[in-house]
């Protein structure tokens, strides 16, 4: 009987979990990898920054309260600009 209630204890004892903040603006660091410069920047949600041959487009970027362990996600869309003019998209997904 003991090991049940530890068991049922340890099933539905887990923490609350507050809502996350959505950010107006996201934060990236991009690494220019000829020169070995990192360059911060911001970009508003669903604004394109170009960063290089690289279009950034943040859709959403959430933060945990600070009661909780601090972490920042965002969905973000890059596309690559050819020499030519084309634009691929080569990510979408969360960071």
């Amino acid at each position: 009987m003991l090991r049940m209630g530890a068991l049922a204890l340890c099933l539905f004892a887990t923490p609350a979990l507050a809502d996350t903040i959505a950010n107006p603006v996201a934060a990236f660091s991009g690494l220019d990898k000829i020169t070995g410069r990192i360059t911060a920047f911001d970009v508003y949600i669903n604004e394109t920054v170009q960063f290089g041959a690289l279009q950034i487009t943040p859709r959403a970027c959430y933060t945990r309260p600070l009661t909780e362990t601090q972490r920042t996600s965002v969905f973000v869309e890059v596309d690559q600009v050819s020499l030519r003019g084309t634009v691929d998209r080569i990510f979408t997904g969360w960071m």
